[in-house]
C-alpha cells in the first residue's frame, strides 16, 4: 500500500513539470488597415513578451500584454525593403523558453474622395469620378440619380460613373466607399452634384386678342450666343427656322428649340472633348393665351308672356347677360328682325313688333378699337307675334292637336258634343283652312308652307285658339 502512494506522487509530480512548460503561440499573420492594430497572441504559461528585429519601426503598447496595439511608422503594402513585419512572440516560465513568430503587414486605407465633373446642362449626366482610379471596389450610392455608363478599371473597380437625374430638382446627393486589395474600407464621403438649371429667357408673349390669330413670342436675349429655333408644323415659319420673333399665332401651345452656352463654362474644354460640344439644347414650350374675348349673351324678360303676343301688345323686353370689361369700349348692335336696329350698351332694352311673324332678334357686340373682335347672341325659339284679330280666343273649351307639329295632316280631339268650326290662320291673319262643321275627321295640310298658325276652334258659345307648327 505505502509504494502505491509513492508512485503516485511520483506521476503526479511528472505531470505537473509537464504542463508548466510554455507552448508559444503568436497567433495568425494579420494585415491590419492603417498604422496599427491589435495583435492576438494565445498565452500558455509564464511570462510573454513581444519583440521584433524591426524595433525602430514597430513599437508595442505593452509588451506583456498577448492583444497590445502595434504601431508602424510606415505602410508595408508596395514598400520593397519590408513587405511585412515579423513579431516575436516569447513566453518564459523560469528555466524554460518557447518563440513564435508572426508576420504583420501594416496596408493602406484608400481614401474615398470623389471628383465630379458637374452637367453641362439640366437633364444631362454627371462624370463622377474617384479621386482613386485603381482599387479594386467602389461603393457608389447615386440615391434617385440613374447610372448612364461606367468606366471600369484592369482590377475590375467601377471608377468612374455617368449619371443623369430625372427630376425637378437641381442638387443631388451622392457618396463612395472604397475597398482595395488588401480588404481596407475607407471612411464613406458625401459630396453634392449641382444641376444646372433651365435658364429664364427674355420672351415676351402677345395674347392673342379675341382669338383673332393676332398672338406673338418675342425674344430678347439673342445677343448672349443664344440661340432659337421654331418647331412647330402648323403655324409659323418651316420648323427649324432660327427665330427671334413670330407674330400672327392663334391661341395654343408652341414648341420651340433654344440653344445656349453651358452655365459651367470652366469645364468647357472637358465637354468639348467628352461631349464634342459645350452647349445646351432645350425644349421650350410656349402658351399664347387668349385675351379680350367677347361671351354675348341675351335673353328675353321673365316679365314678358312669349304666349300672348299680339300686333296690338307686343312689347318685348330684352336683357344684356354680356360681361363687360369696360362697356365703353365696346358697341352693341340690336338687330330686331323687322328691319330696325338700335346701338346700346344697357342692361335692359325694349322693343315693339308691329306686326305678325316669328321674330328672331340678335344682339352683336364689338370692340370699339378692334371691330373684328366680335360675338353674336340670338334668342331661341323665335317671339311670336299673332294678328290682333285672331287672338280674342277664351279658355272654356279644352281641345289638342296632334301630331304637333305636323307634316301632312292633323287631328283636333275635343270634349264637347257641340258643333264645332275649325279655322287654319297664318301669322298674317289670312285664313288658309275653313271647316265649318268638323266631324273629327283628319285635316289635310300638304299645301301649306312650313311656318306657325293659328288652330281655332269655335263652337256656338266659345272660342279657343292653339298654335300649329307645320314642318
Amino acid at each position: 500500500m505505502r509504494k502505491s502512494i509513492l508512485l503516485f506522487i511520483g506521476l503526479s509530480a511528472n505531470l505537473i513539470i509537464f504542463a508548466q512548460t510554455p507552448v508559444a503561440n503568436a497567433g495568425a499573420d494579420t494585415v491590419f488597415c492603417g498604422y496599427s492594430g491589435n495583435l492576438n497572441a494565445i498565452p500558455s504559461v509564464g511570462t510573454g513578451t513581444w519583440s521584433t528585429p524591426a524595433s525602430e519601426n514597430v513599437c508595442f503598447e505593452d509588451v506583456n500584454d498577448p492583444n497590445t496595439l502595434v504601431t508602424s511608422n510606415i505602410i508595408n503594402t508596395g514598400n520593397p525593403s519590408n513587405p511585412y513585419f515579423t513579431l516575436y512572440w516569447t513566453e518564459t516560465l523560469g528555466a524554460e523558453t518557447d518563440r513564435d513568430t508572426v508576420k504583420v503587414i501594416f496596408a493602406r486605407i484608400p481614401n474615398s474622395n470623389i471628383n465630379i465633373i458637374h452637367p453641362k446642362c439640366f437633364g444631362e449626366p454627371a462624370t463622377i469620378a474617384a479621386h482613386e482610379d485603381s482599387l479594386q471596389q467602389y461603393t457608389w450610392n447615386f440615391y434617385t440619380g440613374a447610372i448612364d455608363s461606367t468606366s471600369i478599371n484592369p482590377l475590375g473597380g467601377g471608377f468612374q460613373n455617368f449619371v443623369y437625374w430625372n427630376s425637378t430638382d437641381t442638387l443631388h446627393r451622392i457618396s463612395l466607399i472604397t475597398t482595395n486589395y488588401w480588404g481596407c474600407q475607407s471612411a464613406i464621403t458625401l459630396d453634392t452634384v449641382y444641376e444646372p438649371p433651365i435658364p429664364i429667357f427674355d420672351v415676351t408673349i402677345i395674347s392673342d386678342t379675341c382669338m383673332l390669330g393676332k398672338g406673338g413670342v418675342i425674344f430678347g436675349d439673342t445677343l448672349i450666343n443664344n440661340s432659337f429655333f421654331w418647331l412647330d408644323t402648323v403655324y409659323g415659319p418651316p420648323v427649324g427656322t432660327p427665330i427671334t420673333t413670330v407674330y400672327n399665332l392663334p391661341t395654343g401651345e408652341y414648341n420651340i428649340k433654344a440653344s445656349y452656352p453651358t452655365p459651367n463654362m470652366i469645364y468647357y474644354s472637358y465637354y468639348l472633348t467628352t461631349f464634342n460640344s459645350a452647349n445646351c439644347i432645350d425644349t421650350l414650350d410656349f402658351e399664347i393665351p387668349s385675351i379680350g374675348n367677347i361671351e354675348t349673351q341675351i335673353e328675353v324678360s321673365a316679365v314678358v308672356n312669349l304666349n300672348n303676343l299680339t300686333t296690338e301688345n307686343a312689347q318685348i323686353i330684352l336683357i344684356n347677360l354680356t360681361e363687360f370689361e369696360d362697356a365703353e369700349t365696346y358697341i352693341c348692335e340690336w338687330h330686331f328682325d323687322d328691319g330696325t336696329t338700335l346701338h346700346n350698351c344697357d342692361a335692359q332694352i325694349e322693343h315693339y313688333y308691329t306686326e305678325a311673324n316669328c321674330f328672331q332678334p340678335y344682339l352683336i357686340v364689338m370692340k370699339s378699337n378692334m371691330p373684328e373682335c366680335r360675338d353674336t347672341a340670338f334668342i331661341t325659339p323665335c317671339i311670336n307675334v299673332v294678328n290682333a284679330g285672331i287672338d280674342s280666343c277664351s279658355n272654356n273649351l279644352d281641345f289638342s292637336i296632334f301630331p304637333n307639329p305636323a307634316k301632312e295632316s292633323f287631328s283636333i280631339l275635343y270634349n264637347t258634343t257641340r258643333p264645332v268650326k275649325i279655322l287654319v290662320i297664318d301669322l298674317n291673319g289670312k285664313i288658309a283652312i275653313n271647316i265649318p262643321n268638323y266631324q273629327g275627321e283628319e285635316i289635310n295640310i300638304k299645301n301649306l308652307i312650313n311656318g306657325i298658325y293659328i288652330v281655332k276652334i269655335q263652337s256656338s258659345d266659345t272660342t279657343e285658339c292653339k298654335k300649329l307648327f307645320v314642318e
